[in-house]
Parts: structure tokens; C-alpha cells; sequence
């Protein structure tokens, strides 16, 4: 079949797809149409689908309750909570840290890499003999997760 014979323009019509050789002010006319046409298309029902943010903030929220609730309570005198502060200080300025270095658009496999080991060392409280299993899990899952989302998935990372 060639596209100069009439039955496959034909066939090609029947199948709405219009092949049209066009050029210049013709060209620009004809896409500027099918731009218009196209953007009128729209789904006349909104998608059902659930609002994510939303249930994100409502976790986040009450996550957040449960642990002012948990602070207001009396503390037991028996328990030592000296450094809880500053560890908690300490892992919200190493996540700060790394929500800035994406933003400034470095990659992301190098930026969540040492990100997971100081946030992991921290929340550990720098024992030599878990430093170690710390940066294996850090160097996998920092450089695993940026394969399978740009690789498996094709989401583009920073």
C-alpha cells in the first residue's frame, strides 16, 4: 500500500487517522486547529479517586497530637530524657539540610545517601559497632531507590 493510492487514504479516513502532507502558513493553521480542538476535550466527571495530600496532612496531624499529648503527660522521674531534645533537633536540621540540597538540584542518589546514614547514625546515637550496618543500609537504599524510580518507574529525580 502506498499513500498516494486512493484505498489507503481511504482506509486511512475510515480510521481517522488524516495524513496530510502541510507546510508553512498551511501547517501552522492546521496544528493551531487541532491545538484548539483538542484542548476543548475535557472529562465531564471529576476522577474518583482518593486525595492524597489530604490523608498525608491528616496522618502528619495526627501523628503530631499524639505526640504533644505524650509530652503534656507527667513525666516518669525514673527515666533519663536528657538528649531526646537534641537528638530530635539534630534530625530535623539533617532533614532541612536535605530537603535544601534537592531544591538546590542536587542528585538525589548523592544527596539521600548520606542523608539516610547521619539521620540513621543520629537516631542511633553514634555507636561504632552500627555505623557499619548504618551506611550499608544508607548506600542501598539510597542508590536502590534512585534505580527503581528512574529505572522501573521513569520518575524523574533531582
Amino acid at each position: 500500500m502506498c499513500l498516494s493510492c486512493d484505498e489507503t487514504l481511504v482506509l486511512l479516513e475510515r480510521q481517522s487517522i488524516g495524513i496530510a502532507f502541510r507546510k508553512g502558513d498551511e501547517l501552522a493553521e492546521f496544528l493551531s486547529n487541532k491545538k484548539r480542538d483538542l484542548g476543548g476535550i475535557e472529562s465531564e466527571q471529576a476522577p474518583d479517586v482518593p486525595s492524597f495530600p489530604n490523608w498525608v496532612i491528616a496522618i502528619v496531624a495526627l501523628l503530631g497530637l499524639s505526640i504533644l499529648f505524650g509530652k503534656l503527660r507527667k513525666p516518669d522521674p525514673s527515666e533519663d530524657r536528657s538528649g531526646e531534645g537534641l537528638i530530635a533537633l539534630m534530625a530535623g536540621a539533617i532533614m532541612v539540610l536535605y530537603i535544601a540540597c534537592l531544591q538546590l538540584g542536587l542528585p538525589y542518589g548523592v544527596v539521600t545517601t548520606p542523608a539516610l546514614f547521619l539521620l540513621s547514625a543520629t537516631l542511633a546515637g553514634w555507636q561504632r559497632t552500627k555505623l557499619i550496618p548504618i551506611a550499608q543500609l544508607a548506600l542501598f537504599f539510597g542508590l536502590g531507590s534512585e534505580f527503581v524510580f528512574t529505572t522501573l518507574f521513569s520518575v524523574p529525580l533531582p
